[in-house]
């Protein structure tokens, strides 16, 4: 958690420095003059910060429910043509999953993993300030937790799963000269079901786990 709040907390602070430095009111002779950013460049470096809903899909874990996305990092955009730009990112996420079973069984399964998105985008009018989305997504579990149902505290061990993951993406971006925000769906390709826990309730059936989510980034 440490990691995302120090995303979130600088992230917030080179936001507003680069509103100030934008944005600048620079005073002439008593004349206030509204600077512009730029939009549209042909390369770009930037932060961004999200938070989204995911859940984990598939055969094994019973009942899944919705769970918050806390997401941040930063991005180098290249426009290599008039309407095409790559878009890699580095990331840290943290996701997982709400489970509505019952007492004494498994109620929430918390992730935290490092991501390296590669989007691939295509401007949809003159200035690209409206882009589809589509790419792919490496990502490296750090650390993950299991809390059963209505415990504070997660369980002793780790839940085991698959460390490695991959998920494709699609979605929106959208440009303005202060700010950026991008809608995505992800969705994991791997199995990440590696035995869990060895005594979970309900027990491991050795099924299919997914990641898979919603993220709403603002891009600075």
């Amino acid at each position: 958690m440490k990691y995302l709040l120090f995303i979130w907390a600088f992230g917030f602070i080179a936001a507003v420095q680069a509103q100030t430095d934008s944005a600048a009111l620079i005073a002439e002779d008593d004349v206030m003059v509204f600077v512009k950013p730029p939009i549209n460049e042909e390369t770009k470096f930037g932060i961004k910060i999200g938070f989204g809903i995911g859940t984990m899909l598939g055969t094994e874990l019973a009942n899944p429910r919705p769970s918050s996305i806390l997401t941040g990092g930063a991005y180098y955009r290249n426009r290599f043509s008039k309407h095409w730009s790559l878009q890699p990112e580095l990331n840290i996420s943290f996701r997982g999953s709400r489970f509505a079973n019952q007492p004494s069984e498994y109620g929430q399964i918390k992730t935290y993993y490092l991501d390296l998105p590669i989007l691939l985008m295509r401007g949809l009018n003159e200035k690209n300030t409206t882009n589809i989305v589509g790419g792919f997504q490496y990502s490296r579990q750090l650390n993950a937790s299991l809390y059963l149902i209505n415990s504070p505290l997660p369980e002793s061990n780790a839940p085991k799963l698959t460390k490695q993951d991959a998920a494709i993406i699609i979605g929106m971006q959208w440009q303005t000269p202060f700010v950026g925000f991008q809608l995505l769906a992800k969705y994991g390709l791997l199995n990440l079901n590696n035995g869990l826990l060895s005594n979970l309730n309900p027990p491991n059936g050795g099924g299919t786990i997914h990641q898979a989510g919603i993220e709403l980034n603002m891009l600075f």
